[in-house]
């Protein structure tokens, strides 16, 4: 009887070459084909959406709290169980029956009562465990063989002289009621929940990208719509994609309007214009209807990170013009050295070039870096230009010093001394080019 019982009818596979379409079942009774298996994330599902039935797809996001999920999940569990019933599930089912009918042919050739019931008891637990394991093919067929083998083993126990049965060996769970699968959407169908679910995205390029792929999608499958739905489909699609476009054109116009107020007032440290420029974003923002999140937080992040410099900058000006009587005073002080150090300029070139310069214009080189250095000597500068002051040190401690060796080298004809005398001259000539433009920076209020 029991062997008997493993003679099953082998099972037809539910289709051949239709595709894997999960579906989204959403609160207000729209129902979404996925092709393949949805993803869901903390807020949205994202799914790969066949816009013509099967071919065509564009990956879209719905937010998670508009999708019945008992209905989706219960989908989903069917649809699995019939992908694995045409994949594998006889294979697997011909193994389990190889199994069960291994053990209970062992319990027909055993006499010891104890070992037939402990194979009966194997038995039992693999067909017990084996639907849950596998999505549930063919349980009704594992039930029936089940309860035989229960039978079994309630003799078996009989036999060995126990005087309590375990009434549990027939708690056995009945199959649950298998949720119907959906046909492949016509193209009309596909088109339409296509359409359906541009309507419900978040994202307006998700959005717009979607609408582009019905619009191309209606164009090819022309005659193969009704046409009246075509028609339909057309114009309104048509016009979602204008109102997409008209939108992102307006938000275009309020980026490019906001920004350079925006860095125009940073730019003059106008930290009341750039706030404005916050206030006018949201103003037309909410004109627009709000209809592009991601592209306002971009905005406000740009205009936000012109107020933070605005902001700096003021703060900048501020201190500078504090400073700025200090630095003013310090140019006029040390006019008269730096002038003497710019009238070198031609000789000490010349010392660098090794091209002269002559020995009286030597000797008034010589008073001219004399009368610079004292006149640094006696200046105490802002400390905020001691290292100005400093390079102007430099540059006439090494201009007296070209001097002073470009004389020595002309008394002895030494061609080396000649040669650090040119050292020397580029040096202070270097030191008081630099020295030169950090003093006009320090005197330039601060800019972006």
């Amino acid at each position: 009887m029991l062997a008997a019982a493993l003679c099953v009818v082998v099972a037809t596979p539910l289709w051949a070459n239709e595709p894997p379409l999960f579906r989204l079942f959403l609160t207000d009774g729209t129902v979404v084909a996925c092709l393949g298996e949805y993803a869901r994330l903390d807020t949205h599902v994202v799914c790969s959406l066949p816009i013509d039935g099967a071919e065509t797809t564009e990956l879209v996001s719905l937010r998670a709290d508009g999708v019945d999920w008992v209905r989706t999940q219960d989908y989903t569990v069917a649809l699995r169980a019939a992908r694995y019933a045409e994949a594998r599930g006889e294979h697997d089912f011909a193994e389990l029956s190889g199994e069960v009918a291994r053990l209970l042919n062992e319990v027909g050739q055993t006499a010891d009562n104890a070992r037939r019931l402990g194979l009966a008891l194997e038995a039992r637990r693999q067909l017990s465990e084996w639907p849950a394991r596998h999505h549930n093919y063919r349980a009704s067929d594992v039930l029936q063989i089940l309860q035989l083998v229960d039978d079994a083993i309630s003799d078996f126990r009989a036999a060995a002289g126990a005087q309590q049965f375990d009434l549990a060996l027939h708690a056995t769970s009945t199959s649950p009621v298998p949720t119907p699968l959906l046909a492949v959407p016509t193209p009309e169908e596909a088109v339409t929940v296509a359409v359906a679910v541009a309507e419900r995205t978040d994202g307006a390029g998700e959005r717009v990208s979607l609408l582009e792929a019905i619009s191309a999608t209606i164009a090819r499958l022309g005659e193969h719509l009704p046409v009246a739905v075509r028609d339909r489909l057309r114009v309104l699609v048509g016009q979602r994609l204008a109102e997409e476009h008209d939108v992102d054109a307006a938000y275009t116009r309020l980026a490019a309007d906001v920004a350079g107020r925006s860095k125009a007032a940073a730019a003059r440290a106008d930290v009341r214009g750039v706030e404005r420029a916050l206030t006018t974003v949201e103003k037309r923002d909410t004109r627009l209807g709000q209809k592009r999140p991601d592209r306002v937080a971009a905005i406000l992040a740009t205009v936000q990170a012109d107020l933070d410099a605005a902001r700096r900058l003021r703060l900048a000006r501020d201190q500078w013009a504090v400073k700025a009587v200090a630095f003013k005073s310090y140019k006029r002080s040390v006019r008269a050295p730096f002038n003497e150090l710019s009238l070198m300029a031609r000789g000490l070139d010349d010392i660098k070039r090794l091209a002269g310069p002559t020995s009286p214009v030597l000797a008034r080189l010589t008073t001219r870096a004399a009368e610079a250095m004292r006149g640094l000597a006696v200046v105490v500068p802002p400390t905020d230009l001691a290292s100005v002051h400093a390079l102007m040190v430099s540059a006439a401690q090494l201009a007296a010093q070209a001097v002073a060796v470009r004389q020595d080298a002309v008394a002895s004809g030494a061609m080396d001394r000649a040669w650090q005398a040119s050292s020397a001259a580029a040096g202070a000539l270097m030191l008081l080019d630099r020295a030169r433009k950090d003093l006009d920076r320090a005197l330039v209020p601060p800019v972006l």
